[in-house]
């Protein structure tokens, strides 16, 4: 009998991996994703935080287990089951479609329909594959990748089949940011704690903070100073208009927030506090314990605050 079944009281530790589990959580967890595994007669071995099948069932003989972790954590004990098997599913019905598009992928007018952009940490994309991939950083630690984005998955398009396009690649990066704009609606409310007001945005989808290009674009959220922005996972996005010197009291109340949504995710993306200023976008770095905050902003915007004054 595995361990994890034993009838004892010993405790179990939760990997370092998944931490955010509580012990209950995490024997919950592997037992329905050995329970999953198990109904799929494929075998399989969880070492650190990763699924090794003994096949490509799901289009890869490796699979890491953060995200669906993560989504599980988003969920009482009870719904751990239907979250595994729908992703996995997932994986499966992914894999057999991209059997089929790889057959027409280098045929723009037949693929137009399914290019993206998607944000990623910068650190996501290996740096064996970095010169494959195409994009762009937006902001420090951020990167915007040209991807297609298909009915179960997102796959990264690479320069090769890229080149056989001809296409501009603005062309193609601005028609990635609009077919993402139009498929998928982001809801944007306004939320008030006692004197302060932020706007929060957010969907189940995985391009909330593709918001980012609308209000880049367009102004759109933007105080007479700019706002800040968070963007910590890619369900949501936090905003703040800076019109006064209220802006400090949202940066005490937002730093936390972005810091705990970064690291509970699903899909986290940046722990970062950015200010967006005339269209750039301006890390305003800070180190954050139990007890501090320690808040270093650059010049330019120490400068702004002075203004504020």
């Amino acid at each position: 009998m595995s361990p994890f079944f034993k009838h004892n009281k010993q405790p179990v530790e939760v990997p370092e991996w998944c931490s955010f589990f509580t012990e209950k959580e995490y024997l919950k967890f592997v037992e329905e994703l050995k329970a999953y595994f198990a109904g799929q007669q494929v075998k399989f071995d969880i070492p650190k935080g990763i699924i090794h099948t003994e096949k490509e069932y799901y289009g890869h003989d490796k699979m890491g287990l953060l995200n669906v972790a993560q989504v599980c954590k988003q969920h009482k004990r009870s719904k751990y089951k239907s979250v595994i098997r729908e992703h996995f599913e997932t994986l499966k019905r992914s894999y057999r479609f991209n059997q089929e598009f790889d057959k027409i992928m280098h045929d723009f007018d037949s693929v137009k329909k399914y290019i993206g952009v998607r944000l990623y940490p910068v650190d996501y994309i290996p740096p064996k594959t970095k010169d494959l991939v195409l994009g762009k950083e937006i902001a420090p630690d951020i990167f915007a990748m040209l991807v297609f984005d298909l009915p179960d998955s997102v796959m990264s398009i690479l320069k090769d089949m890229f080149d056989v396009w001809g296409r501009p690649f603005e062309e193609v990066f601005e028609l990635g940011i609009q077919n993402i704009r139009n498929k998928y609606p982001v809801k944007i409310s306004k939320v008030k704690s006692d004197n302060l007001s932020l706007w929060f945005a957010q969907a189940d989808h995985f391009f909330t903070p593709n918001l980012i290009f609308e209000l880049m674009q367009t102004g759109k959220l933007q105080g007479t100073y700019g706002s800040l922005v968070g963007m910590p996972h890619r369900h949501a996005m936090m905003i703040y208009p800076i019109e006064n010197l209220q802006v400090t009291e949202a940066i005490t109340a937002m730093i936390p927030a972005i810091f705990g949504m970064y690291h509970e995710g699903p899909g986290s993306l940046s722990p970062k506090l950015f200010w967006l200023y005339e269209g750039e976008l301006i890390d305003l770095e800070y180190n954050l314990s139990e007890t501090t905050l320690d808040f270093k902003p650059p010049k330019k915007f120490i400068e702004v605050l002075n203004q504020l004054q």
